[in-house]
């Protein structure tokens, strides 16, 4: 999930590989303007993986092969912090 208050732009903590880590961080520098909170407020806004893959999608070409990439891996980082765990049994 990608955080967004007023200048400032985040990543909460996601379950993911080295690689992907890094793929999210490098999209959070080139896109996160897509996500940044506006108005005259500013206030606090939050998007998920996906959301922010459809947003760079909309805006991107992502036939480019890194703007492409990084979707893909958006997608499947969101797809894999949607399973929920199991609850533990004794």
């Amino acid at each position: 999930m990608i955080v967004s208050q007023a200048h400032t732009i985040g990543v909460k903590e996601f379950l993911g590989t080295d690689e992907e880590g890094q793929v999210v961080r490098l999209a959070v520098q080139d896109f996160g303007h897509l996500v940044r909170a506006s108005g005259p407020f500013m206030q606090f806004k939050r998007v998920s993986f996906e959301q922010f893959s459809d947003m760079i999608e909309s805006n991107y070409d992502i036939r480019q092969a890194r703007t492409g990439e990084t979707v893909e891996v958006l997608r499947k980082v969101h797809q894999r912090n949607q399973v929920q765990p199991e609850p533990m049994t004794q």
